[in-house]
């Protein structure tokens, strides 16, 4: 799926829309587009997390049936696992999960 065809699944056309809302919808698909480019997804078809080859790697984690979610990604089974580490949440690739990230730095105290 391209970025343009998740664009128009999140923020779908209706028959209904009148001129007003059809910009709308126009200026959402751009701003999601723009914002995913700027945030540098990953597809898990091209990568995926890697730290040591037997760890499990806290990412930010996209798929079309899930909102943005943090995911362990585990290194030694090659899956995501859920939040507590310790279940099976998904395949690596061709499942539930189509884009990462890792996660940011935390800020910076003084």
């Amino acid at each position: 799926m391209t970025l343009q065809q998740l664009a128009e699944k999140e923020f779908p056309e209706q028959d209904y829309f009148d001129g007003e809302e059809y910009s709308v919808m126009k200026r959402e698909r751009a701003a999601f587009i723009a914002g995913w480019e700027a945030e540098k997804w990953i597809s898990v078809e091209d990568e995926l997390p890697y730290k040591d080859g037997n760890s499990s790697i806290m990412c930010l984690v996209f798929g079309p049936y899930i909102d943005i979610v943090c995911r362990p990604y585990n290194e030694y089974h090659k899956v995501w696992d859920d939040e507590d580490y310790d279940d099976y949440f998904s395949d690596a690739v061709g499942s539930l999960i189509t884009h990462w990230q890792p996660l940011p730095s935390p800020p910076k105290t003084k």
